[in-house]
């Protein structure tokens, strides 16, 4: 059973914040508790006739990259989220935590 909550956002989202047309790439980003939000929002592409691609992370892995990587690697930008910056027609962002303060330590 789908939250009406969540249709609803995601709604707003593909309607209302960015301009989806038919074969748009768009591409969204989530984290592991975006999910059923992510998911949403990729069916309502797909119905608008766009092409959605979807990089999910989970929270564990950023939190180990933040508090690991050097500061190269935190200025690194890869060739493929270059590609993606510069070939996607609409970047969708949908984050969230389940620990809030997972860095504060």
């Amino acid at each position: 059973m789908t939250d009406y909550r969540i249709e609803n956002l995601a709604d707003i989202i593909t309607n209302y914040s960015v301009n989806i047309k038919k074969d748009n790439v768009v591409f969204i980003n989530g984290t592991e508790i975006s999910l059923p939000l992510v998911k949403s929002v990729y069916k309502k592409v797909l119905e608008k006739g766009a092409h959605p691609e979807v990089r999910m992370f989970t929270e564990e892995l950023m939190e180990i990259f933040y508090k690991n990587a050097s500061k190269k690697q935190l200025k690194y930008i890869s060739e493929i989220s270059k590609y993606i910056i510069e070939n996607a027609d609409i970047m969708i962002h949908i984050r969230g935590g389940w620990n809030t303060k997972s860095l504060s330590n």
